[in-house]
């Protein structure tokens, strides 16, 4: 059995939550470093010029690599500490899955679009006071133009580059932070499954500052989090965000082709209603995808061991 780091659980998930906000502040110096070498601008005017297209390219590496930095560090700090000798286990990276738990994972994100497009819809219903729907829009507008500007595609080779910077990199850097290190301190901690993944949840949907995302990213938070947590495999999470990120992408890569993206037809897209007859469905969908993963996830891991429990 593998040996762990006697460090009680609670301590576990201060320190990892103490090496993440240190590595925020790492990774926003970085940016704040590199921005005038790679682009010969003033970091006084880095807020107007990463949403000009002429900077695209320096918004888009950067971004990847603050995001590395933000999420990977904390989570490589946190598993080196519980279990020395062997982290990547802590963070469950390992190769013990099948084409089916795949497939599944794939149908599960297909369904929770319906799932997520409803209750954005309840998002929006939500009263919040005039205030504070002032800061919402403009945290939504300054989300809506960063987009805009890294997913400018008009070649294939572009759509490829958004590809890595916008679906893939995402996707594994989260993951490997909130489910493969976060849900685990926090299970750990709490002994309890649906308390670590609501708290993962809450708080994946909160760091990317979009009020009318909440409820829907918190929605996906879940999902990742039960197929993790059935799983014990970090892989099929991150392919399901991935999933989740490139039919967004790809949206977004049609639009341009064909010199339809803009501002305007973002927001359209965004508000596109869902009925609540098709969020239900997706519910429904949800969980008995869900049910029939952990089944498999069972067969496939009926060999683990108690050292390779949450």
């Amino acid at each position: 059995m593998q040996q762990r780091h006697s460090l009680h659980p609670a301590l576990q998930w201060v320190l990892l939550v103490a090496a993440w906000g240190g590595s925020f502040l790492l990774g926003s110096l970085l940016m704040l470093v590199l921005w005038p070498i790679l682009t010969g601008t003033s970091i006084i005017s880095m807020r107007s010029n990463m949403l000009d297209p002429a900077y695209a390219d320096a918004v888009r590496w950067l971004n990847v690599l603050s995001t590395i930095v933000i999420f990977i560090v904390p989570a490589l700090v946190y598993a080196k500490v519980v279990r020395s000798q062997q982290p990547l286990k802590q963070l469950r990276i390992n190769g013990n899955l099948n084409v089916r738990q795949v497939a599944l994972t794939a149908l599960i994100m297909g369904a929770a679009l319906m799932l997520s497009g409803w209750l954005a819809e309840v998002n929006k219903a939500i009263p919040v006071g005039e205030a504070l729907t002032k800061v919402f829009q403009s945290l939504e507008d300054t989300y809506t133009s960063q987009i805009l500007l890294m997913a400018n595609m008009q070649s294939l080779q572009d759509f490829l580059i958004a590809l890595v910077v916008i679906a893939i990199a995402p996707a594994v850097v989260e993951e490997l932070f909130f489910r493969g290190a976060l849900q685990t301190a926090t299970q750990q901690w709490l002994k309890h499954p649906l308390s670590a993944i609501l708290i993962t949840s809450f708080m994946f949907s909160v760091i990317h500052f979009s009020w009318y995302g909440f409820l829907p990213r918190m929605a996906l938070g879940m999902v990742l989090g039960y197929i993790f947590y059935y799983s014990q495999n970090i892989w099929l999470p991150i392919i399901g965000h991935f999933i989740n990120n490139a039919l967004a992408l790809t949206q977004l890569y049609l639009l341009s082709s064909k010199g339809q993206l803009s501002k305007a037809a973002l927001q359209a897209e965004i508000n596109t209603t869902m009925p609540l007859w098709m969020g239900l469905i997706g519910l429904f969908l949800v969980i008995v995808l869900l049910l029939q993963f952990r089944k498999e996830s069972l067969l496939q891991y009926a060999h683990r061991t108690d050292d390779d429990d949450v």
